[in-house]
């Protein structure tokens, strides 16, 4: 069964905007775990990227330097210098990309990029070298950077105040799918439902609850909602399984 992005219009539109523009790109896009950050990119580029690298979480800077380094041998097809710094690493990018024709698009994806952060790492200083050096004076680098901490994101890199001030030329956040959306996703994946459908709506469209996961393989949703109590905060749980043709076990 192919997939289909579903209700991804509009971010689909930015990021073929920023494809075809005539300058350098430096995309985010921001949303709770589970929300579709990474698939919407893997799936509007069909898996193909010039570099792409996932941050890992709890994971010291130099192990993370070293599978970057890792990355960057692998799409170049080529043995790499040792790096020390997240600055070494992102030079090696450098020239890793200029070997690459001049006369299309560069596409990078950087997905968790908070993971990356890690404490003395200097990682934002040495992206900020990076990007100012390099990438935002060349007309053909796309940076795409993708995070579930929303407030780094928005912290260290859309509100950042000194080397990467207004850098950012695009900025997407992911939502959660309303009950059409989510209605259109189940179809396509050949779900079936109770009749009445008020499975989807205690899921997705309780007033209270917010709908924060919906876990899917064709056969099982469990929906993890949010409550909020008397003191405002907020307490999740698992509920929302629909009714179903079989029962299997979460993926």
């Amino acid at each position: 069964m192919q997939d289909k992005l579903v209700s991804r219009d509009r971010e689909c539109d930015e990021l073929q905007r920023c494809l075809e523009s005539d300058r350098s790109e430096f995309v985010i896009i921001s949303g709770r775990r589970r929300i579709g950050k990474t698939y919407l990119i893997d799936k509007f580029f069909n898996y193909k990227y010039d570099f792409t690298f996932v941050g890992k979480l709890n994971t010291t800077a130099s192990v993370q330097i070293q599978n970057f380094m890792r990355a960057i041998r692998r799409h170049s097809k080529r043995r790499q210098p040792k790096a020390e710094t997240w600055y070494d690493a992102f030079n090696a990018l450098e020239d890793y990309l200029e070997t690459l024709p001049s006369d299309r698009k560069k596409v990078i994806f950087i997905d968790e990029m908070p993971w990356m952060d890690t404490q003395r790492s200097n990682f934002v200083n040495a992206l900020e070298t990076f990007w100012n050096g390099w990438g935002n004076r060349r007309t053909d680098i796309m940076l795409i950077a993708t995070g579930s901490a929303t407030s780094w994101m928005a912290n260290k890199i859309e509100a950042n105040q000194e080397g990467l001030h207004a850098r950012v030329t695009c900025n997407l956040h992911l939502s959660q799918f309303n009950l059409h959306e989510t209605e259109e996703y189940l179809r396509q994946r050949n779900c079936r439902w109770s009749p009445s459908q008020r499975g989807i709506r205690r899921t997705v469209q309780c007033p209270v609850q917010q709908c924060r996961h919906i876990y899917i393989n064709s056969q099982v949703i469990v929906g993890e909602q949010v409550r909020t109590d008397k003191g405002g905060h907020s307490k999740s749980h698992r509920s929302g399984r629909l009714f179903l043709e079989q029962d299997t076990e979460k993926p």
